[in-house]
């Protein structure tokens, strides 16, 4: 059907507005196409619809750009459009189109002449303009039939086949559109296999992460086969798992083993539905399951337990970066593989995110807010669930507790690696999930409070009866020594030399003995906080496992035991970083009046310190330099507490000249080769330690002041891998040595208190140990830390499987008290013992009036 040419055109106009926002949207593809298809004739209309009326064919076809028509009137007889390098589309009333918002969707009589319509331009208007389009058309057609010699022609051909490649890269990486049923079906069966694989083997990794491992396959060239390194950590666990059908539920019981899959789905979930990414989220749950892997080896190998939720208070206490230090070395090149893994993991992931047609978990094309909306609902479900799971699964007759049971599980909350490995790795982690600080004892109450109060006031008035010594009229100097034991006393060990002389000969001087641990490997801030206010770590709930992070800031009531010096009279030092344990917020709170540490480069205090060879670590010697310096700046009886870093792991060959050498004491023969390193460097260390310590108390007898030093290792190191392997050796390895001493201006030099009082206690009871030693006044806390130490010499977290409390007690000759035959006044003073702890951590605070910390005040005659 011919159309009017008048009318052809504003059809023209009209539908070209109308299509002008699709073709501004066109991609990148659409645009390579029509480069390619402007060599073709843009008037091959056999198979187009007839009319201008149908704008749907007519945005859905390929434009032309590079052939523009201009009107030439020139050409009498033809038609009415014209080729120019314009670009322009004129039309007869000398309107113009951008050509490249036309089609080729044209009516079949659009080329055909048109009859000539009157011009509504000045004569003279139209002859200049006709003047102008001649001479541009001349300067123009010269350039255009330049001849090509061969060298631009291969130019032409190179930049003729670049938009087809282009165009072949980007088909190839177009991304899929799911056009029928069986395509999503076919998505969803991969989602649900990739899913169900990434768990299971996740199960694998974080189990075998508690056991001991060989450390053969830390090699990358010895297990290039493993995805993960980490999977073959455990020998026999990979043996089981190929005998087993790669069982990942060996190491387990089966039930409890459900459990642990269920929890680790249920993450992987909560992650798809906040990524609302399939892939994305399977990558970061991978990365999520093998980086606390190795974290938990190195753990496990290092300290005998797993990451627990207050380890990750590390992080958000900007300590993370410190920590990367005390990895062995044993485990770098573990570490170095893992990463280059998971960097191709990346790239791998990035690639099906991009093909996977159903990008999204919940597709949010329509309703965009209500698919927002179920996804925050879901992860909320979640994290309400896993709150509610957590904090019931261990108190007996709720619904939580008895769904946990259904799954056989038996928790084993003395000891988290033990708990991985009866129950797993994700029940065992959760198990701790719960800060509860500890259970409200039944008889909590005001009264109840006063009474005790009452109590053991009228016990330190009868023991201040006998003593004539005030606390506070020395100073007190508090050491915890990093890592420090008597190596001589490690099983199975033999020496050539004795690394701690000096240590040795003053125990058979002065109040000494051994102090009951509850870390391996770790544990330092736990054993100040107790030696700092007397708490006892077992009396708190299982999930509460540090309570320098986890406790102490949220505290209301801090009572601890410099406070008994006038205000500002106690200080903290320690040649490392503040962050590390929180220690800046903790020693805020227990009122120090300052916290001296290597934050501050610009302090006097760090100019003195140094350290020896190649120990990354400040040196005992350079610390005990930095006490003598407070003492000579602060004249008055002041309390100190040091935490020294000499000693404190990784061991690495760091000395020169060591002549130390240990073997086994049952063949003679030498030990691994990693471990006899470690254990040599750790005796080298132990000596200069030895040697510092002699030399500081040498300093500390020239005073003319009185001052009292009590002095401790705060663990066991992680040297002797052999030794630890042995359960036999479990509460022998968290034996570390402790002794009181008084220098030579002291009324209590020279005092050792008997073995029945001194040859075992525990962090907790030291302070009263010091006013025993002292023979000074005690307040009505330190009355009853006393008759407790007396009844129970030490206790700590339980180290074996033997009791069922969750706590460890030795009587005063180092025996293990099981909890069935404790006497009727000591679990009465184990009573009092939790009231009290519950009251000031926990409770309403009635003892804070009553005085039942205080110490009682000098007389002016100092008495």
């Amino acid at each position: 059907m011919a159309l009017d040419h008048e009318d052809q055109w504003d059809g023209i106009r009209q539908d070209t507005d109308k299509s002008d926002s699709q073709h501004a949207a066109d991609s990148a593809e659409d645009a390579s196409v029509h480069s390619t298809s402007a060599h073709q004739d843009p008037f091959d209309i056999a198979d187009l619809i007839d009319g201008m009326d149908d704008i749907a064919a007519m945005q859905s076809a390929q434009f032309v750009t590079d052939t523009p028509f201009v009107n030439d009137d020139s050409s009498a007889g033809s038609d009415n459009t014209d080729t120019s390098s314009t670009g322009d589309v004129v039309s007869p009333d000398n309107g113009t189109v951008d050509a490249r918002q036309l089609s080729p969707a044209l009516p079949q009589d659009f080329g055909s002449p048109q009859p000539e319509r009157e011009s509504t331009m000045e004569p003279a208007a139209e002859e200049r303009e006709r003047e102008t389009a001649a001479a541009e058309e001349t300067e123009k057609t010269p350039a255009a039939e330049e001849p090509q010699g061969a060298e631009s022609k291969e130019d032409q051909t190179a930049e003729d086949s670049t938009p087809a490649n282009l165009s072949l890269a980007r088909r190839l990486w177009k991304r899929p559109v799911c056009h029928t049923w069986w395509h999503k079906v076919l998505w969803e069966l991969v989602h649900v296999a990739v899913f169900a694989g990434l768990v299971l083997y996740s199960l694998w990794i974080l189990q075998s992460s508690v056991y001991p491992d060989d450390p053969k396959t830390r090699d990358p060239q010895q297990n290039s086969g493993a995805l993960f390194l980490h999977t073959l950590f455990n020998h026999d666990i990979t043996v089981q798992a190929a005998e087993n059908g790669w069982s990942v539920f060996s190491s387990i019981p089966q039930g409890i083993a459900w459990l642990n899959a269920l929890l680790l789905a249920a993450f992987f979930v909560f992650l798809i539905v906040a990524i609302n990414r399939f892939w994305i989220a399977a990558w970061l749950f991978l990365t999520i399951s093998t980086v606390y892997s190795i974290a938990n080896s190195i753990k496990v190998e290092e300290r005998n337990s797993i990451i627990i939720p207050s380890d990750l208070n590390f992080l958000s206490s900007g300590a993370g970066g410190k920590l990367l230090s005390f990895i062995p070395d044993s485990f770098q090149s573990l570490i170095g593989s893992t990463i280059r893994q998971l960097v191709l993991l990346v790239v791998l992931m990035i690639v099906l995110n991009h093909f996977d047609c159903r990008r999204s978990f919940i597709s949010p094309t329509k309703h965009r807010r209500i698919a927002a909306a179920v996804r925050v609902a879901l992860c909320c479900v979640y994290v309400l669930g896993t709150v509610w799971f957590a904090s019931s699964m261990l108190v007996t007759g709720t619904v939580g507790q008895k769904i946990d049971a259904r799954f056989n599980d038996q928790p084993a909350l003395y000891d988290s690696r033990t708990d991985a490995q009866v129950n797993g790795v994700v029940v065992a982690f959760t198990h701790l999930l719960d800060n509860k600080v500890m259970d409200e004892p039944a008889n909590y109450s005001r009264q109840t409070m006063e009474d005790l109060a009452s109590r053991y006031a009228a016990q330190a008035d009868a023991i201040n009866a006998t003593r004539t010594e005030n606390m506070t009229d020395s100073t007190v100097i508090m050491i915890l020594s990093e890592s420090f034991t008597d190596p001589t006393r490690v099983p199975g060990t033999q020496w050539n030399e004795d690394p701690v002389p000096y240590l040795h000969q003053l125990q058979q001087q002065t109040t000494s003995g051994l102090m009951l641990s509850s870390g391996y490997g770790g544990g330092t801030a736990n054993l100040e906080y107790m030696s700092l206010t007397g708490m006892a770590l077992p009396n708190f709930s299982a999930g509460l496992s540090t309570p320098y992070q986890q406790l102490v800031p949220k505290e209301k009531w801090t009572p601890s035991f410099n406070q008994l010096w006038q205000q500002g009279d106690s200080i903290g030092i320690h040649p490392y970083y503040s962050t590390l344990y929180g220690r800046k917020i903790v020693y805020k709170k227990f009122g120090f009046r300052s916290l001296r540490t290597l934050d501050n480069p610009d302090d006097p205090f760090t100019t003195m310190l140094n350290t020896i060879d190649r120990n990354p670590y400040v040196s005992d010697a350079a610390t005990y330099n930095s006490v003598m310096a407070e003492l000579q700046d602060h004249q008055s009886p002041e309390f100190i507490n040091v935490m020294t870093m000499q000693n404190h792991l990784p061991y690495t060959d760091w000395y020169d000249n060591n002549q130390f050498h240990v073997t086994d004491a049952a063949t003679g023969e030498d030990f691994p080769e990693d471990e006899e390193s470690a254990a040599n460097t750790y005796a080298k260390g132990l000596n200069y330690t030895d040697q510092a310590l002699q030399n500081f108390l040498a300093q500390l007898d020239q005073l003319d002041r009185p001052v009292t030093v009590i002095w401790y290792g705060d663990h066991y190191p992680s040297a002797f891998a052999t030794a630890n392997s042995d359960p036999a050796n479990a509460l022998a390895l968290h034996e570390t040595d402790y002794f009181i001493w008084s220098n030579a201006a002291s009324a209590s030099a020279g005092v050792k208190l008997s073995d029945e009082d001194a040859a075992y206690s525990s962090s907790n009871f030291f302070m009263a140990q010091a006013a025993e030693h002292m023979n000074a006044k005690v307040s009505p806390y330190l009355a009853f830390l006393t008759r407790m130490h007396q009844q129970i010499a030490a206790m700590g977290l339980q180290i074996d499987a033997t009791s069922t409390s969750g706590a460890e007690y030795l009587d005063a000759q180092g025996n293990p008290i099981d909890e069935a035959d404790l006497t009727d006044e000591q679990r009465q003073l184990l009573d009092d013992y939790k009231l009290v702890q519950y009251d000031v951590t926990a409770g309403k605070g009635y003892l804070r009036n009553t005085g039942f910390m205080d110490v009682p005040a000098s007389d002016e005659n100092g008495v």
